[in-house]
């Protein structure tokens, strides 16, 4: 993996948190783990998509691996505040692009959450962990794709904010529309039977509970991007204050519409 664009703060790893309390109840909307029993997670960062299907699912075990072992250390301390049983859960530290600690045909299940966003090569990363599938072991990968993100009314500094992260993820090798290829990199890893579905997310006057919560989750979204424009000088302290006003503006307005499409993918080995 390249460099993670979000960084390893405590600030960080506790919204990586909070961002699965906010985003799980639609990443797994259409998601099925029946008849799954092992499940490999790749980038399981600080544990939070671990904790919800152990959580969901107890007859399940997850063995997630991430390369950072900052994300390890604070996902053992989030697994166990959890109260989630030592025994359903194994986390490695490792680049599996350079070495491979994975018992082979091992899982029956693979999941990998805004995990393709931050490869520069998403296929090789899938090639490499494919022989630690079982024959027939199911695929579910949720992507972002952020040139999907619209507001209404126009909001223009935030979109500005949204734009400069999405450019200063592709200069760091990375994808911040990576979800729009999910198929093709599906397939050129040769994997079968592949689905794409769409997941858009639109939150209006209608349902204002759940627009409020997708507009406080979002800015801390968009701040998260803030810190490492604001660390290269391409965004300051002043572009970040009126990206906030112009949160504060959406929240208070009854009309305002917030519009999101993440990509998920399913496909078998």
């Amino acid at each position: 993996m390249s460099e993670y664009i979000h960084g390893f703060s405590k600030e960080e790893q506790e919204r990586l948190i909070y961002q699965n309390d906010v985003i799980s109840k639609y990443i797994y909307q259409n998601m099925s783990f029946n008849g799954s029993t092992h499940v490999l997670e790749i980038g399981c960062g600080v544990g939070a998509q671990m904790i919800y299907l152990l959580k969901r699912f107890p007859n399940l075990k997850v063995t997630g691996l991430d390369n950072s072992e900052e994300q390890i250390n604070q996902a053992k301390k989030n697994l166990t505040l959890a109260g989630i049983e030592e025994d359903r859960y194994h986390l490695i530290c490792a680049d599996v692009l350079k070495e491979n600690p994975l018992p082979i045909n091992h899982f029956d299940s693979l999941l990998m959450v805004w995990v393709l966003e931050h490869v520069p090569k998403p296929v090789e990363l899938l090639n490499a962990i494919k022989p630690n599938l079982m024959d027939n072991a199911l695929i579910q990968i949720t992507e972002v794709f952020h040139d999907s993100l619209n507001l209404e009314p126009t909001c223009d500094e935030i979109m500005s904010m949204w734009k400069a992260t999405i450019k200063l993820q592709a200069d760091m090798g990375m994808d911040a529309n990576v979800g729009l290829k999910l198929g093709n990199i599906l397939k050129d890893a040769e994997f079968t039977r592949v689905v794409v579905k769409p997941f858009p997310m639109q939150w209006d006057k209608s349902t204002p509970d759940k627009r409020e919560e997708k507009l406080t989750y979002w800015e801390g979204l968009v701040h998260s991007g803030y810190v490492p424009l604001e660390e290269r000088g391409i965004k300051n302290k002043l572009h970040w204050t009126k990206v906030k006003k112009e949160f504060e503006s959406l929240r208070s307005n009854e009309d305002a519409v917030f519009y999101y499409s993440f990509i998920q993918g399913f496909a078998f080995k």
